[in-house]
């Protein structure tokens, strides 16, 4: 799930968080009708009550409840459009031309709206596109980028 560049593939990790979760809080439990002596699976708890106690909230219970509260907060986050992502699809839907214009980034791999007229090159704004941002002087340039200066060429 946190590796994923995929909306999707990262919904479907947080379900699945969601489910090794909620097994945590419940197999216990749940384990103790395929034991024939009616004994959880995980075994006995020995020592005090306070340890006992500890034991399940330590090693089952508390543990997926903590699963389950980030598992749906990742939920939360991923089936949510945010302002800016909205933003960027009125904005590809109002110019589907020059959305996969030519022009490139200086260091993102996705590919800017062009600025609309009288805007600045370094102007702020959600007319700029979602991964716009001034060029730094470390940046690396990108081949064809029209600021690489040298005529298309990489400089570095």
């Amino acid at each position: 799930m946190l590796l994923s560049a995929n909306r999707a593939v990262a919904v479907l990790g947080a379900w699945l968080a969601t489910l090794g979760g909620g097994w945590f809080i419940v197999g216990p439990t749940v384990s103790a009708l395929w034991k024939a002596a009616g004994a959880s699976a995980t075994g006995t708890p020995i020592g005090s009550e306070a340890k006992q106690v500890a034991e399940q909230f330590g090693f089952f219970t508390g543990v997926g409840a903590l699963v389950v509260f980030f598992a749906a907060l990742a939920l939360g986050r991923f089936t949510v459009v945010g302002v800016r992502e909205a933003r960027y699809a009125e904005q590809a839907a109002a110019e589907p031309a020059t959305v996969g214009a030519a022009e490139t980034s200086t260091t993102q791999p996705m590919a800017r709206p062009a600025a609309p007229a009288g805007a600045t090159a370094t102007g702020p704004g959600p007319a700029r596109g979602r991964y716009s941002r001034p060029p730094e002087p470390g940046d690396q340039r990108v081949a064809g980028s029209p600021r690489s200066g040298s005529g298309g060429e990489a400089s570095r």
